[in-house]
């Protein structure tokens, strides 16, 4: 019994050895304990609020890619008017040409370069990258609904003229389909047309770059990934990783 008690007292008293030894080494070292709290505690603070903190701000870099939307439809028409004795048994100059009506798709596309970057913050399960501009993709696809010859304003079904047309008359219809082509390429570098499909390519963008996101294994929450996508011509914000500037995550 008195063997125990004096087991106890024994670590009890090299428990207060060793407490009165931390504590002289404590107060040996108490001004650099006060800086390196302080140090810790700014590092927090700084991680947490501040802009260029990190806070699992990370650079990818993505594969390249071309990608293309898949394409904006509208009806187009075009009328090569001319005045001449063609299908005009009287020889009187009547007003005739060709009227075709057609349904263009118009398609952009832009490309990932090699080195593309983005900027991926693990905190808010957010993805952050700038896009070139969209450009058309030409020749325009179209599909031909109405082929017809106007003959004094009248519109004729085209089909049955065919037979009676001359050499002549066949260059001037290849003309006009060389004429739509033109036509449809300049209305497919059109602004308005370009700013129609923005959305979607900025759409296809964040497809691709969240899909690509999840299979690398960067995101734990594909359901709540957002990709935020900027065209270079658009006012771009994000926080960037220390060090970085916006040039290098433009085309």
């Amino acid at each position: 019994m008195n063997n125990e008690h004096d087991r106890s007292i024994n670590a009890i008293l090299k428990g207060f050895g060793i407490l009165l030894i931390i504590s002289s080494q404590m107060k040996r070292h108490l001004g650099l304990i006060v800086v390196l709290i302080v140090i810790l505690a700014g590092i927090g603070f700084y991680w947490q609020f501040g802009k260029w903190s990190g806070d699992g701000l990370r650079v990818l870099r993505v594969p390249n890619a071309t990608l293309v939307t898949s394409g904006l439809t509208v009806p187009e028409e075009l009328l090569s008017s001319e005045s001449g004795t063609w299908l005009n048994p009287i020889g009187l100059p009547i007003p005739s040409g060709i009227f075709l009506q057609v349904d263009a798709t118009y398609c952009y596309e832009f490309e990932l370069r090699e080195t593309w970057s983005l900027v991926f913050d693990a905190k808010r399960n957010a993805a952050f990258i700038v896009i070139p501009n969209i450009k058309p993709k030409l020749p325009v696809k179209y599909k031909i609904n109405r082929d017809e010859t106007v003959v004094g304003g009248v519109h004729l079904d085209s089909t049955w003229f065919w037979k009676f047309e001359d050499a002549e008359q066949i260059k001037k219809r290849m003309t006009l389909l060389k004429e739509l082509n033109a036509l449809l390429a300049d209305k497919a570098r059109s602004a308005y047309n370009i700013d129609l499909c923005k959305e979607d390519a900025r759409h296809l963008a964040g497809e691709y770059i969240s899909n690509w996101i999840i299979k690398q294994g960067y995101c734990t929450n594909g359901d709540k990934l957002i990709v935020e996508v900027f065209f270079d011509d658009e006012n771009i914000y994000f926080d960037l990783p220390k060090g970085a500037i916006m040039g290098d995550f433009k085309p």
